[in-house]
């Protein structure tokens, strides 16, 4: 991971301006309250020389003692003091001192708030300021919110065509461009670039900022062709403004040098590389930020050419600069950490890197933990992207050192579905204060306007812009989520007080990090690694092999599954996966009574319950061979599926007491009806009264709609459903039964956590498509959000255009703002709604994973297409079973195990037993 200067012209100013002049008796001297007045303009008439010439320690000292004096005289609220505060702040955050920076720079805001109103451009400057800072920190999500404000102002009392404007644009366009948001950055920097060439001129100092900036972001996006001249003309610029030994300058030589290590021209960057290191620790001394940066980016240079022992101390001066002056939980300080750890990695000096990889996945996970929830959803990504994969190290870390197994675990319980957890803590919270509550109305409100069909690409962008604003803008407003990290010990604690014979099985897709070409690092193809924990605290962790093969089965086993030409082969093809991914773990299984699965990578996709096993007949697996008429996973353990072992904490916690129960079916696909006040139809409101939502009708969410919706075919009717929710309904104490043009999409988003929510409908999962001929453009639009190509299928859907307020569909995006905390069932009795597109470390984006951050306790879902007559009978026996008090897990194992061993070939078939899976809570439901 190398690093970019991007400049900060305040700061290189007063950078450069530090020499190692003597400390003056003035300097030295204690304020004097009698003679204050005629000390006060010494001191400022010394500051003002010291501004052209001195060192920084005498410039701080200067500062204190006239903000001293000047407090005495005036007060502690007037301009001059706000001045005061923020030149002393500033000079602070030019130290790296950023704990004492931040209270002045927010009392010097408050007064000229005070004095000088919330909008005033010398407020906007304290605002711009403070924001600066805030990213220093790595508050990203805080220093958003003041450049934005700074912007605002700037542009209503200054204008858009002004310095300023171009400077605030600059710093926020940084700012995006560091959370992995590159095309708002781009055009934030391009729009700056133009201001100041028109204002400011073509060749001034500022304009060659912004160059480097837009010149960094194109390097990192490949665009080296863009990127040179720009970098070219930027240092020139430097170079004939500032001076060949200016620290802007050094900062032209730095990114330059990092182009030309982009592009493979070694030497040549070594060379700008060390004379931008001159510079810097000539200028701006050897303990300075940049100068951290500098020996950080030499050494990635001989890392690569294999200079290890000349890159190691390098390397280690870097960190503990950053140390020193960031923290050790500043992401800067993590990037070093990651930098010098992937050293050791290359030198195969596991015993080195560990230390390291570990405090790289602490700082991190805090890191994380504290900056996604103030980012809009589909943003969070990005920033994560952005940032060293410290998890990515731990995997790799036990493909070199099998004794960091420990760290392996750990690392995956706190990672694995954070953002889901995040998402799901929001979603209780979005009441908290009536302004909550306005601004997750309004964001509905957007959804509702994306929810057209008609609406074009143009139309949707500034729509998705104004949506992240007002997301990021609530999510500001929220109570601070603390979300704790959890340790191997107490996940093994949660797991003994469950099951005191179960083992914890996490599998991991990860990637190892090996020599490539020329002694350079690079990460090999990926692997799986199954990490296991026992109730005693013992863990173990079993490498499977390389993904491509077992990926490859596992879709050949899916697809002979679901087919009803295939059922012959599909046992004989599941028996091929588990003797890939069960067989090496045999001998740990056995003796194993529960057993808890948290999958990864296409694992989500796999049947489990449906893997031959071997092992006696009386239950339990035992270590011998796998046979495709051996018995099934599901036979010989109590399975149980967790999105992540994290969730054997929560499930402790006993469940909100939920509403009646509700069914929905059979919906009539071609109903037309137009929608009542909300978006509900006339119809649709009566449903969702009986449904015990007391007339509420106004939607929870918006219509979030994949434009590959429109090449689906007509939709045909289920009547089987609707008998289906008629036999179920006395089995759940009478729950109310929505169908027919009743049984719309806005009907189920008006549902507020019924006990048990049972939908029986068609589903969908559009995948992404192959580029045409080979193009970089898809088939068909379907390169989006994956919770926008996954849903279900209601009333209306076979006529979207007939009503504007509700197509017919639910997408999985739509369904992660139902209200279903107290929901301990949701059962999704229709096709295929168990898929979703699949991201290690977060399971699968579709259905299941919106209903858990909706509150969903459990899901009952599908794998693929089942016929909805042998679904009906199947959801029977499945819920007298729940009804007689058995769990939630173990009545879908008797249920499936009741079908698999039917004479009758048509219930016994794997394509309808084996498409069922639940997730998440496994315990017997809460008497009804």
């Amino acid at each position: 991971m190398v690093g970019f200067s991007l400049p900060d012209a305040a700061q290189s100013t007063l950078q450069a301006s530090m020499g190692s002049r003597p400390v003056t008796r003035l300097a030295q001297q204690q304020p004097d309250p009698l003679n204050g007045d005629h000390q006060l303009q010494e001191l400022l008439r010394l500051a003002a020389a010291l501004e052209a010439k001195g060192d920084t320690a005498q410039f701080v000292r200067l500062w204190q003692q006239i903000l001293v004096i000047r407090e005495k005289q005036l007060g502690p609220e007037h301009l001059d003091i706000a001045t005061s505060l923020n030149k002393l702040a500033l000079l602070y955050r030019a130290e790296g001192r950023y704990g004492q920076a931040e209270p002045l720079y927010r009392r010097s805001l408050a007064i000229r708030e005070k004095l000088l109103g919330p909008g005033h451009p010398d407020t906007a400057t304290i605002l711009n300021n403070l924001g600066r800072l805030l990213e220093n920190q790595g508050r990203f999500g805080e220093a958003e919110f003041y450049y934005k404000r700074t912007l605002a102002i700037y542009e209503n009392v200054l204008g858009p065509w002004h310095a300023s404007t171009a400077i605030i644009l600059n710093n926020l366009a940084a700012l995006y461009d560091s959370q992995g948001r590159k095309t708002e950055a781009e055009r934030l920097y391009i729009r700056s670039i133009a201001i100041k060439e028109r204002v400011l001129g073509p060749d001034h100092h500022s304009t060659a900022s912004s160059l480097n900036n837009l010149a960094a972001l194109y390097q990192l996006q490949g665009r080296y062709r863009e990127a040179e001249p720009l970098q070219r003309r930027d240092l020139a610029i430097s170079e004939k403004v500032l001076g060949p030994e200016h620290p802007s300058t050094a900062t032209s030589l730095n990114n330059l040098a990092q182009l030309y290590r982009a592009q493979g021209r070694y030497e040549e960057a070594v060379a700008i590389s060390r004379r931008t290191l001159s510079i810097r620790e000539k200028v701006l001394g050897s303990d300075h930020l940049s100068t951290a940066l500098s020996l950080n980016n030499l050494a990635e240079l001989y890392r690569i050419q294999g200079r290890y022992g000349e890159a190691e101390p390098l390397y280690q001066r870097s960190l503990a600069i950053y140390g020193r002056r960031l923290g050790p939980e500043h992401p800067d300080t993590a990037g070093r950490l990651n930098n010098l750890a992937l050293l050791y990695f290359q030198m195969a000096k596991a015993p080195a890197a560990e230390p390291l990889v570990q405090r790289l996945n602490h700082t991190q996970a805090n890191w994380l933990r504290r900056e996604l929830p103030l980012q809009p959803r589909e943003l969070r990504r990005s920033l994560i992207d952005e940032q060293p994969d410290a998890s990515a190290l731990a995997f790799a870390l036990h493909h070199q050192s099998p004794t960091a197994a420990t760290l392996a675990l750990e690392t995956r319980l706190n990672r694995q579905g954070l953002l889901a957890e995040i998402e799901r803590r929001q979603a209780l919270l979005k009441g908290s204060s009536p302004e909550t509550r306005q601004l997750a109305e309004e964001v509905a409100g957007i959804d509702r306007q994306l929810s057209s069909m008609s609406l074009s690409q143009a139309q949707r962008e500034p729509l998705r812009q104004q949506r992240q604003q007002l997301e990021a803008q609530l999510y500001r407003l929220l109570p601070a989520l603390k979300i704790d990290p959890v340790t191997n010990a107490q996940v093994a604690a949660a797991l003994r007080a469950a099951a005191p014979q179960g083992l914890l099985l996490e599998f991991q897709k990860y990637g190892p990090w090996r020599k490539g070409a020329k002694g350079q690092g690079e990460w090999g193809p990926p692997r799986y690694l199954a990490l296991l924990l026992r109730p005693d605290g013992t863990i173990r962790a079993i490498r499977l092999g390389e993904a491509a093969p077992i990926d490859a089965a596992v879709a050949e086993a899916v697809a002979a599954s679901a087919d009803p030409k295939r059922q012959a082969e599909a046992p004989e093809r599941l028996a091929v996966v588990s003797k890939l991914v069960l067989a090496p773990l045999q001998r740990e299984l056995t003796g194993v009574r529960e057993l808890f699965v948290s999958p990864d990578g296409e694992l989500n996709r796999l049947p489990f319950a449906a893997l031959p096993v071997a092992g006696p007949k009386d239950g339990g697996i035992a270590d011998g061979p796998i046979t495709a008429d051996g018995k099934t996973l599901g036979d010989a353990v109590a399975l149980r599926l967790l999105t992540t072992g994290r969730d054997l904490l929560r499930l402790q916690q006993p469940a909100k007491a939920g509403a009646a129960p509700v069914l929905i079916a059979n919906p009539d696909f071609n109903a037309a009806s137009r929608s009542a006040k909300g978006g509900a139809s006339t119809s649709a409101a009566a449903a969702s009264t009986a449904a015990g939502d007391a007339g509420q009708t106004v939607l929870r969410a918006g219509q979030q709609r994949s434009s590959g919706v429109r090449g689906l075919t007509a939709w045909q009717p289920l009547g089987g459903t609707e008998q289906e929710a008629r036999q179920l309904a006395p089995l759940l104490g009478g729950g109310a039964v929505i169908s027919g043009p009743a049984a719309t999409a806005a009907v189920v988003l008006a549902q507020r956590a019924p006990r048990i929510l049972h939908i029986a409908t068609h589903g969908f999962f559009l995948a992404d498509q192959a580029p045409i001929n080979g193009t970089a453009a898809p088939a068909t639009p379907n390169r989006e959000d994956p919770l926008q190509r996954s849903g279900l299928v209601f009333a209306g859907a076979n006529r979207p255009e007939a009503n504007p307020n509700d197509d017919g569909y639910l997408t999985a995006a739509e369904a992660t703002a139902m209200d279903l905390e107290g929901t301990e069932l949701v059962t999704l009795s229709a096709c295929e709604t168990g898929l979703g597109g699949v991201r290690s470390g977060e399971g699968v984006y579709g259905l299941q994973r919106s209903l858990a951050v909706a509150g969903a306790r459990s899901t009952l879902l599908s794998l693929w297409k089942v016929d909805d007559g042998l679904t009906a009978t199947f959801m029977e026996r499945y819920y007298n079973k729940l009804k007689a008090g058995q769990g939630r897990a173990d009545a879908l194992r008797d249920t499936q195990a009741e079908f698999r061993n039917n004479k009758n070939s048509t219930y016994n078939d794997i394509r309808v037993w084996g498409a069922f899976q639940l997730s998440g809570d496994w315990q017997a439901l809460p008497k009804w």
